[in-house]
């Protein structure tokens, strides 16, 4: 569990600082639920347990796939920004946009093979 702790900030820092750039433009349009804090956990989360079940021969180097993630998180939260604004009413965006984010943790997991070091 140390080592979760210790690569976090490989996601987390892109991830937070584009989310916040993102929220501080809407931030007197929409409102924030849980769903947008679980953003910038759950889906590190599921890219880190998809990794201690099975590592696939991943290294080290595999560590830039977090990287990414934390760049493609602020992307889908920009969407659900968007999406939300054209449609106030719409409760389920911020949910769909956490489910698209462990996805695409799943998919950067299952489909980038492992790297040489």
């Amino acid at each position: 569990m140390l080592e979760i702790a210790r690569f976090y900030p490989l996601f987390g820092v892109p991830a937070l600082v584009g989310c916040l750039v993102v929220w501080l433009l809407a931030r007197k349009r929409i409102r924030l639920t849980v769903s947008d804090g679980l953003l910038l956990i759950a889906p590190a989360v599921c890219w880190f347990s998809l990794l201690m079940i099975e590592d696939n021969g991943k290294s080290l180097s595999n560590l830039v796939e977090l990287v990414h993630l934390g760049y493609i998180v602020p992307i889908l939260f920009a969407g659900r920004v968007i999406f939300s604004m054209r449609r106030p009413g719409g409760s389920r965006a911020p949910a769909i946009t956490l489910l698209a984010s462990c996805l695409v943790a799943a998919s950067l997991w299952a489909f980038v093979p492992g790297l040489p070091e």
